[in-house]
């Protein structure tokens, strides 16, 4: 005898609600994220942080639980946290729908920054033959600061000049270049300052062939 009972059709994983509105399938379920935001140090919850994400959700903060609840469409998502006075934070999560993830994001205030690197001071010179006026392209120019330590400053052929970067303060600038005599200049550079010899060329005088060479000195510039 042939069997007429019909066969209930398959149908994907769907969630129904009380209403009896039509079950959603779960493709299209959003994820739901459990997002904790603490203070560095403290640990204390940052209520009045920030919550979004890179597909427009944002998180709404549950007193209860101290958590954000976010409700972000599935897939891979940036998860931006910020709040005033701190430095905020991205968090990448790749979620699939209806995934529940708990994760705890914590921020660090402003007032622990890093320290600032001080600026350092600059150093720009041409160097010239006192009695041609050419430039010399070979010179070797040393900077030393009150630290002790030298720099060496680098040519750059398509400005005709020697730059230099080193740290504030008092500097020595030694200019040497073969065949001719060394000069010294000295200048006290403040943070983020130029030391620039540019318009007006360090000179150097050529040794003669017969006689002994005395290192000329700039007191300033």
């Amino acid at each position: 005898m042939k069997n007429n009972t019909s066969k209930t059709p398959q149908h994907p994983l769907t969630i129904g609600t009380a209403d009896n509105t039509p079950p959603t399938p779960y493709q299209n379920l959003p994820a739901l994220l459990f997002l904790t935001v603490l203070e560095e140090g403290s640990g204390d919850p940052l209520k009045q942080a920030s919550v979004t994400t890179s597909n427009d959700a944002r998180g709404t903060y549950v007193e209860s639980k101290d958590y954000f609840l976010v409700r972000p469409r599935a897939g891979t998502i940036t998860v931006i946290v910020d709040a005033a006075g701190f430095f905020p934070q991205a968090l990448a999560l790749t979620l699939i729908p209806g995934e529940v993830a708990f994760t705890t994001v914590t921020l660090r205030h402003q007032s622990h920054a890093l320290p600032k690197i001080p600026l350092p001071a600059y150093v720009i010179c041409s160097v010239k033959d006192a009695e041609t006026s050419d430039p010399l392209t070979h010179a070797k120019i040393t900077v030393a600061g009150d630290s002790g330590s030298n720099t060496t400053a680098i040519y750059i052929p398509s400005k005709q000049y020697y730059l230099a970067r080193h740290e504030a303060g008092s500097l020595t600038v030694t200019v040497k270049a073969a065949g001719y005599k060394p000069k010294t200049v000295k200048q006290v550079v403040g943070a983020g300052e130029i030391l620039n010899r540019q318009s007006k060329p360090i000179s150097l005088y050529p040794i003669p062939e017969q006689g002994t060479s005395i290192c000329g000195t700039e007191a300033s510039v």
